[in-house]
Parts: C-alpha cells; structure tokens; sequence
C-alpha cells in the first residue's frame, strides 16, 4: 500500500507515476475522501472541546445561583447531545478512513525510475544475458 502522507503531498506526482504503470489515479477522488476525513476530524475535535467546556459550565451556573441538581441537569442534556453528535462524526470518520484505505490498497506499488513504462512483463527491456 502506498504511504498516505507521501500521496497527500503530491498526488499529481503519484497519478503521473502510476500511469507509467498502465495505472489511472483517481485523484480526485482520493482528494475528495482526504477532505471528508479531515473535515470528520475536525467536527470531533470540535465536538470534544465543546463536551470539555460544558463539563466546566456546572460550577459556572452554581456560582451564578443555580441549584446544583438544576445545573447538572441542564449540563448532562447539553453533554448527552454532544455524545451524540461525537459518536456519529466519530464513525463518519472512521467510514471514510475505511473507504479511502480501501482506494489506496488498490492502487499497485510505484515503478522505479529505472523500470521502462508499459503494464507488464512482456514491456521490460532486456539488459543482460
């Protein structure tokens, strides 16, 4: 499988060496699967610090003179909701994680720079005998 971290920082580059290899990157869709996974993971983390900074606002109603049933109450409905919402972008991103490991594990190995274009073995050139 090739490295993800070298396909996101080119993956022009990659498509132009796998068509060496008879091979057409969809480029655009791995593009689009990086975008929904990143974006997956930035609701998460969003909806994590969200969780953190409710988990705070109990003492915060207290203080302000709130019961401090009435304010767990008020915070555990406001958290079971962001439980909810991180358990859904939780799975929507590991769905897309899934989809774009499966894209790449498609995709065949890079050729060297030294192989000769053509998709197969017949198109290899012989050096020596």
């Amino acid at each position: 499988m090739l490295d993800l971290k070298k396909v996101r920082q080119n993956p022009l580059a990659i498509a132009g060496q796998l068509k060496r290899r008879g091979f057409d990157f969809d480029v655009a869709a791995f593009e689009a699967l990086d975008a929904s996974r990143k974006e997956a993971d930035v609701v998460s983390q969003t909806l994590l610090a969200e969780r953190k900074s409710a988990s705070k606002k109990i003492g915060e109603l207290v203080h302000g003179g709130m019961a401090v049933e009435a304010a767990k109450q008020t915070v555990n409905e406001t958290l079971d909701r962001i439980a909810a919402e991180i358990k859904a972008a939780t799975e929507r991103a590991k769905q897309v994680s899934e989809a774009l490991e499966q894209l790449l594990m498609g995709v065949p190995n890079l050729p060297l720079a030294d192989v000769p274009d053509g998709l197969g073995e017949e198109d290899n050139q012989e050096l020596s005998r």
